[in-house]
C-alpha cells in the first residue's frame, strides 16, 4: 500500500518552519563572517575569505535545528540569541497564512528562475552561434601557452565571436572562453594574454559551479536581503583569487597586469559599458582588485592552510548549528517508588490507591 503524498498545507507548514529558522540564522552568521571579513583582509589571502563565506552559504542548506555542544547558541547567555533560539522547535503559523506564504515564495522562485534563465539564453544565442573556433597561430600558440602555466590538462573550449565584449567564461556545465574580434585587434598582445590567463583560471578555480551553486541559493532564498550580499561578496572574491592566481602565474608582474585591467575598465570608467561581460563587469569589484594588487604575494604555506581549516571548523562548530540545547524536563518520581502515600496528595493519592488494589488483585490471581 502506497504511502499518501503530503497535503499542501503540510509542505506549507514544513517551509514555514524552515524557512523562519534558516532566516533568523543566517542573519546571525552573515554578521558574524562580515566582521571577520572586514578584520581579517588586510592580513590574509583572499582564498581565507572566500572560505569563510562558503560557511555562509552551506548554512542555507542545513536544517536550522542542528545543534552543537559548542555552539554559540549554548556558550551565550539564554536570553543574548532568543530569537534564534526559537528555531529549535518547529515554527508555527495559522495554516492559511503559511499556505499563502508558501504560494508567493514558489511564484517568485518561478518568475526569478524564468527570467534568469531567459537572460542567460539571450546572451548564449547572441554570442555562441556567431563564434568561430580560433585559426589565429598566434592566438592559438598564446591559448596553449596559457594553459601549460595554468597547469590546465583537459581540453578547453575557446571561441572568437564578432563585436566588442571583453573576455568572459560563458556556461556553467561546459564553460566556454569567449574572446570577441574587437578586443583582439584593439588590445596588445601582453592584454590579450593576462585575459586569457585570468578567464582560464576561472576554468581551472570551477568558478562556473560555484558560480550555479549560489545563484542556485539565492533564487530559493530571494526574499532574503542577506542571500544577495553574500552572493555578491562572493563573486568579488572568485575574481581577486584568479586575480591573485594570474600574478603568482607570471612571477612579479603585478603592475603589468594591473595596466591591462585598467585598461580593460577605461570604457566602464568613462561610462561606455556596452561589451562589459567578464573580466570587468563591475565597477566597485574592480576597485577592491586592483587594491588586492597592490600587495604581496606569496604561496600559502602549510601553517596558513592548517589555520584556515582551523578557522572554518571553528564557524562550522560553533557558528552553524545555533539552535539551541533543548532544557530536559525534570523525570517525575513514579507512583511506585513513593514510601508513603501520604507523600501524595490529591488524586495522585486515589491513583495510587487504585494502582496498589489492581496489583494486590493480580497478586491474588496468581
Amino acid at each position: 500500500m502506497t504511502a499518501a503524498m503530503p497535503a499542501w498545507p503540510e509542505i506549507a507548514d514544513w517551509w514555514w518552519s524552515w524557512t523562519v529558522g534558516v532566516s533568523v540564522q543566517v542573519a546571525v552568521l552573515f554578521a558574524i563572517v562580515w566582521l571577520l571579513d572586514g578584520m581579517l583582509r588586510r592580513w590574509v589571502r583572499p582564498h581565507v575569505l572566500a572560505a569563510i563565506w562558503l560557511v555562509v552559504a552551506c548554512k542555507l542548506v542545513l536544517p536550522p535545528t542542528l545543534t552543537s555542544p559548542v555552539s554559540l547558541a549554548r556558550i551565550a547567555r539564554p536570553d543574548f540569541l532568543p530569537v534564534v533560539g526559537a528555531s529549535a522547535a518547529p515554527a508555527t503559523a495559522d495554516s492559511n497564512v503559511a499556505l499563502l506564504l508558501f504560494a508567493v515564495w514558489l511564484t517568485g522562485v518561478i518568475i526569478l528562475a524564468t527570467w534568469t534563465l531567459g537572460r542567460y539564453r539571450a546572451l548564449r544565442a547572441a554570442l555562441l552561434p556567431t563564434a568561430t573556433v580560433p585559426d589565429d597561430d598566434t592566438l592559438i600558440e598564446m591559448i596553449d601557452h596559457a594553459k601549460n602555466q595554468l597547469g590546465i590538462r583537459h581540453s578547453v573550449e575557446v571561441r572568437v565571436c564578432p563585436g566588442n565584449a571583453t573576455p568572459a567564461v560563458i556556461g556553467f556545465w561546459r564553460p566556454v572562453v569567449l574572446l570577441s574580434r574587437g578586443f583582439l585587434d584593439a588590445h596588445a598582445d601582453s592584454d590579450v594574454h593576462h585575459a586569457l590567463l585570468h578567464e582560464l583560471a576561472h576554468i581551472k578555480r570551477r568558478d562556473s559551479l560555484a558560480s550555479l551553486v549560489s545563484l542556485s541559493l539565492q533564487l530559493l532564498y530571494w526574499f532574503h536581503p542577506v542571500v544577495w550580499l553574500v552572493r555578491r561578496r562572493q563573486a568579488a572574491l572568485r575574481e581577486i583569487c584568479c586575480d591573485w592566481m594570474v600574478v603568482r602565474t607570471l612571477g612579479g608582474a603585478a603592475p603589468a597586469y594591473r595596466d591591462t585591467l585598467l585598461s580593460l575598465a577605461r570604457p566602464m570608467i568613462t561610462g561606455d559599458r556596452a561589451g562589459q561581460l567578464g573580466i570587468v563587469h563591475r565597477h566597485g569589484q574592480l576597485l577592491q582588485r586592483l587594491e588586492w594588487l597592490d600587495r604581496s604575494f606569496r604561496p600559502a604555506s602549510f601553517a596558513s592552510r592548517i589555520a584556515t581549516g582551523a578557522l572554518c571548523g571553528t564557524l562550522i562548530a560553533c557558528c552553524v548549528p545555533l539552535a539551541p540545547q533543548r532544557v530536559r524536563p525534570e523525570p517525575l518520581t513514579p507512583v511506585a517508588a513513593l514510601r508513603d502515600p501520604s507523600e501524595t496528595a490529591g488524586c495522585l493519592r486515589l491513583r495510587y490507591a487504585v494502582f496498589t488494589a489492581m496489583a494486590a488483585e493480580a497478586s491474588a490471581v496468581e
